[in-house]
């Protein structure tokens, strides 16, 4: 009995001692994933660069392919346009030879004749200065005088108003005396400067007149021979000008960062070619000029849509990451941020979207134009 009572005892001392030990149990906080929504797009260039020419050329090569990452200086086609550059030397020589027939013709006229031409031409001036408004004598004065009027009509609005003050007996004579002297300057500059405007226009009158009868009278002094050289002249001048203008617009158009001698080049690094338009022996004629496109790697960006009950969610400067279309080991997830939300809605595909531009901050060399793209954005 006695040896029950002990084994109980030891039993209720485990028990007590077992209980004490027991630990509650605690919570373990998890902490929850941030928030995230989902946005949809495409790797879309910036200014993309169309190659084309504006004269008769022919390709006579073709180096790339759609795609082809290109490098400074690197070759895409070889043309033939020799038929042009030979058209643009015929011009060069018969500006040459325009240019001969100009100055033995200026060496055989009649002195009077230069008399009479520049005459002529100093006459048709002073006459576009009156009939135009065009003198730049009277320019100067004519801008002075509106600012005048301007002046003239703030000065009066303040002498009526100082006048009806000193009549309340609000206002100095004194003041009303400064006023009335301040507008009466002003009236006085006027004239003066109408006059002067007047003196000039009459002088370009009378200058108009003299240059007539001085002119009439060279008139009669010169042959017809002399007269058809006058004539003569005047058209090979105009034949220069437009040989001149022509010869300059040719040579306009050879002038391309991506042209060099007969071949298109890739004007600067890391450029893509894409839309490529002719193959060896196309007639550029047939294509527009056009040869195909090119686009800087550096000018890639991804065009994404925002849902209009999500953009609430996304705005400028938050950051993102992104997953290309066909995402592997080697195309890691990349990073980047909003960088614009377009300012007005638009329909695609009968949903409300607003257009965001992110820029790629790392894993940019991954992008490649028209490839789609899912941005994750936490919030």
């Amino acid at each position: 009995m006695k040896l029950n009572k002990l084994f109980l005892l030891a039993l209720s001392s485990l028990l007590l001692l077992s209980g004490c030990n027991t630990a509650e149990p605690t919570s373990v906080e998890v902490a929850a994933p941030p928030a995230s929504l989902v946005l949809y797009g495409d790797v879309t260039a910036d200014n993309p660069q169309l190659i084309t020419l504006d004269f008769p050329a022919k390709v006579t090569a073709v180096h790339v392919k759609n795609g082809d990452i290109l490098q400074k200086d690197d070759i895409l086609f070889t043309l033939d346009f020799s038929d042009y550059l030979l058209q643009m030397s015929s011009k060069e020589k018969e500006l040459e030879e325009a240019q001969i027939q100009l100055k033995n013709l200026e060496q055989s006229l009649n002195p009077q004749l230069a008399q009479y031409d520049a005459t002529s031409e100093n006459l048709a001036l002073k006459k576009k200065y009156l009939q135009q408004g065009s003198d730049p004598e009277i320019i100067p004065l004519e801008s002075e005088l509106e600012l005048l009027e301007k002046e003239a009509t703030t000065a009066k609005s303040l002498y009526e108003t100082n006048q009806e003050l000193f009549t309340n007996g609000l206002l100095a004579q004194q003041e009303l005396e400064a006023s009335e002297q301040a507008y009466k300057a002003i009236l006085q500059k006027i004239e003066a400067t109408s006059s002067a405007i007047k003196q000039i226009k009459d002088a370009r009158t009378l200058e108009v007149n003299t240059l007539s009868n001085e002119l009439k009278s060279l008139k009669s002094q010169i042959s017809n021979t002399d007269q058809e050289k006058s004539t003569s002249l005047e058209k090979l001048r105009v034949q220069i000008a437009l040989l001149e203008e022509t010869i300059s617009n040719m040579k306009s158009k050879l002038d391309k960062p991506y042209l060099m001698e007969n071949t298109i080049i890739a004007p600067v690094n890391d450029m893509v070619v894409y839309d490529i338009a002719v193959m060896n022996g196309s007639d550029l004629s047939s294509t527009n000029g056009i040869l195909g496109k090119l686009l800087s790697q550096d000018s890639l960006y991804i065009l994404a849509d925002i849902p209009e009950e999500s953009l609430s969610l996304v705005k400028e400067g938050q950051p993102v990451s992104i997953s290309l279309a066909g995402h592997t080991d080697s195309q890691p997830v990349l990073a980047g941020t909003i960088s614009q939300i377009a300012g007005c809605a638009t329909l695609k595909d009968g949903d409300t979207v607003v257009e965001a531009h992110i820029q790629v901050t790392e894993g940019s060399k991954h992008l490649k134009a028209g490839l789609s793209a899912d941005i994750i954005v936490s919030y």
